[in-house]
Parts: structure tokens; sequence; C-alpha cells
């Protein structure tokens, strides 16, 4: 059985919604993984002729074009940095994962921390299913078989810690 590849997404820029009152709309930064379309807003309004699309830039024309391209492109940098950061970890990236990175509110250093093995075995399982590796019914019955090598594990603890104090 081969390993299986993932690609690492790239974001672009865009607009995304509808003109406000003024004719200007919002660039959004976008990910898509598994098929699935994340968006973040970089919060800042243009008219669409201020946009260069091919080139993912804003056009020199607007006033402070240099600064807003700086920051457009430094809010796309961090988010590629932690999936690089993520993805270097052999963890598999979900479209959960990358909205919280996206939204500023996940940290690698939180995948880092050590956990057992009926832990891990259940975080995996999970990340198999977002990654839609496995059904809903094949997650639930890796699930129950995980909680329940766990309980074997606690009743074969609990039967050696009262041989042991046997003797």
């Amino acid at each position: 059985m081969h390993a299986k590849s993932y690609s690492i997404p790239q974001g672009k820029f865009l607009f995304k919604a509808k003109a406000n009152a003024s004719g200007k709309r919002s660039i959004y930064l976008q990910y898509v993984i598994n098929s699935k379309a994340i968006f973040r807003t970089t919060g800042i309004l243009l008219h669409e002729d201020e946009w260069d699309p091919v080139n993912q830039v804003i056009k020199r024309k607007v006033k402070d074009a240099p600064r807003l391209n700086a920051q457009i492109q430094d809010i796309k940098r961090k988010v590629d940095i932690q999936i690089a950061d993520y993805l270097q970890g052999n963890h598999i990236l979900t479209a959960a994962i990358l909205k919280k990175m996206m939204a500023g509110e996940f940290s690698t250093k939180d995948t880092a921390k050590k956990m057992d093995i009926v832990a891990y075995a259940l975080e995996y399982n999970e990340r198999r299913y977002e990654s839609q590796e496995i059904t809903e019914k094949t997650r639930y019955n890796h699930e129950m078989s995980i909680r329940a090598f766990a309980k074997y594990l606690e009743s074969d603890v609990k039967s050696l810690l009262f041989i042991l104090k046997k003797t």
C-alpha cells in the first residue's frame, strides 16, 4: 500500500462579496483544501479597477498601495508558514485546522504536547475521518474499539497493582 500524498494548499486573494454602497469590495484570502474553500477577509476595501487579479496586487494608483500590498502579503505569509510547519510534523491538514490557522487561533505548539496512546489513537481516528479517509461508521467503530482497549488497559493495570500489593 502506498503512502498518501498531500499537496500544500496555495492561498490566493479575490473579491468574494458584493460591492458596498460606495462601490468598494473586500479582498479575501482563500485557501482550498479537500475541495473546500476557506476564506478570511483582509479588511481592505477596494474598487474592482484598483485590484490586479493576475498579479494578486493592489494597483499603484491606490493611495498607500505598497503598504497595503505588504499588509496582505504578510497575512498570507503567516498562514503559509503555519501550514508548512504543521505539515512538516507529518500531520494531516484538515479544513477545520486550516480555518483556525487563518483566523489566528491555531498554534503548532499545541500539536507537540505529549499524550498517551489512547488519546493519540482517538485523535488519529478523528483526523482520518476529517480528511475523509474513513466513513462516519468506520470512525465510530474504531472509536468504540479504542475505548474498549482503554477499558481493558485500566482493568489490567488495576489487577497488576493489586497483585503487586499482595507480594
